[in-house]
């Protein structure tokens, strides 16, 4: 298929330059680019003005909106389909509505009014190839949402052209549809006044404010008893700050808290630890990690004599590896393991696309982030093998196990246990639910011919 793409001079988004590397990659598609000219409009200057307004209130950037510098390249031979993302395109070509409406400032009239537009893409001959009602994490915020609607279109066409099918999903509701669509300096005003309040009321209030809770385990534990014991005690804190996140870590003998230390007065926080006695914390967490963006979840391991920690740095879009120069107190960056996430995840849903199925291997172990396992799209969980080892002598491990077979069932996730080598493992994981097991039990590992031999003897009993 010879494929033409149609954007306005003045509207090229990164998503588009996504969508053209997606389409790119399909077999026997070719791809060309015409950037039409577009005058300078208005109402797009305002939209642009009130995209700029959100991102420096809330210290976003320009995300999948940037403008990718995107240059027309001509076509390898005759153009078999146009795909005009324009908001007045040519007769005969493919489309897309937002709503019934082509053109990005049909999405953001939606999002004014306060509703999803629903996504739908047209053939020449006025077919609906595919249709969707992409959501955003951040609905409230109109830079984030139109990013995420475009990323969500770019999965619409990438699966139209393909052939993919979308199902359908239910009309919005005659309220939706009637919602009065606000004006971009209303929009503006409120984004103002709400990011002033909200700041105001951190400041006076110091809301929301968590706290870290310890006591002594000198009976069942948390998990045993099935609820929330008393003789609890607080992490100190002045009222300003709160801590938030603990990890316990145990180094050369001696025991060290790591916590989320955020600093209303801010409103970031930085990595902090306290050492931890007996009887408790000797003294107030002390901060020992800061960057640019908020910091929270300090994980902390120790690997061949050093120890390392990977804080949640998602502001950033990154992961970053820090190496302890003076453990616990001092802390540099040793390299940044998964930089621009918005990329890899563009990467993983062009994978996606193609039919590949995701897993995350020894889940609740090392670095995790519920907000990645949604954002990834993963297929199926691995329980990792060191909780399933023991589930039938620790009750803290078969906990573990369940709470991550009900994860998975909860996102409609597969499930499969490593590292099943008994037939109690394999009956407990049956009445939890595990949909699939792995381990020595059925086989350890094989060479190629005597894998055909076990498969061969596999298929003639079942």
């Amino acid at each position: 298929m010879r494929l033409e793409i149609r954007i306005g001079s003045r509207s090229g988004r990164r998503w588009h330059d996504n969508l053209v590397r997606r389409l790119r990659a399909l077999p026997a598609t070719d791809v060309s680019v015409t950037l039409i000219p577009e005058a300078r409009s208005k109402e797009r200057d305002r939209l642009e003005r009130l995209l700029w307004l959100e991102r420096r209130l809330h210290g976003l950037d320009e995300g999948m909106l940037a403008d990718p510098g995107l240059s027309s390249t001509p076509p390898a031979g005759d153009i078999e389909v146009i795909l005009d993302l324009t908001a007045d395109p040519v007769p005969g070509s493919w489309v897309v509505l937002y709503d019934g409406r082509s053109g990005e400032a049909a999405a953001a009239d939606a999002l004014r009014a306060g509703r999803f537009p629903l996504v739908s893409v047209v053939d020449g001959a006025g077919t609906v190839r595919a249709v969707g009602r992409p959501g955003s994490e951040l609905p409230g915020l109109l830079a984030t949402a139109l990013a995420d609607i475009g990323v969500g279109t770019a999965t619409l066409i990438a699966g139209a052209v393909a052939g993919s099918p979308f199902a359908s999903p239910a009309d919005a509701d005659a309220a939706g549809a009637a919602s009065r669509t606000r004006g971009f300096a209303e929009l503006a005003a409120r984004r103002l006044v709400g990011a002033a309040i909200r700041r105001v009321y951190r400041m006076l209030y110091r809301a929301p404010h968590w706290r870290v809770g310890w006591r002594r385990l000198d009976g069942p534990d948390l998990l045993a008893l099935g609820e929330l014991p008393s003789r609890w005690h607080d992490l100190p804190d002045d009222g300003y700050r709160f801590f938030a996140d603990p990890f316990p870590f145990e180094h050369d003998g001696r025991t060290y808290l790591f916590v989320e230390d955020f600093d209303h007065r801010v409103g970031k926080a930085v990595i902090s630890v306290v050492e931890w006695g007996d009887d408790g914390p000797r003294g107030l967490p002390r901060p020992v990690l800061t960057h640019d963006v908020h910091l929270s979840y300090p994980f902390v391991l120790e690997h061949e004599g050093e120890v390392w920690m990977i804080p949640e740095t998602s502001g950033a879009r990154t992961v970053e590896l820090y190496s302890a120069v003076r453990f616990p107190w001092e802390w540099e960056r040793h390299s940044i393991l998964l930089d621009d996430v918005e990329k890899n995840l563009e990467t993983v849903r062009q994978l996606k696309a193609l039919g590949v199925r995701l897993s995350i291997d020894d889940f609740g172990t090392g670095y995790s982030s519920l907000s990645y396992l949604k954002r990834f799209a993963v297929d199926r969980l691995k329980i990792d093998r060191r909780f399933v080892r023991d589930i039938h002598t620790e009750p803290d491990d078969a906990a573990i196990v369940r709470a991550v077979i009900q994860l998975a069932r909860s996102l409609r996730l597969g499930i499969i246990a490593e590292g099943v080598e008994t037939e109690e493992q394999l009956a407990f994981l049956r009445r939890e639910g595990c949909e699939q097991v792995q381990g020595y039990l059925y086989s350890r590992p094989l060479n190629v011919a005597a894998l055909r031999s076990f498969m061969s003897r596999h298929r003639s009993t079942t």
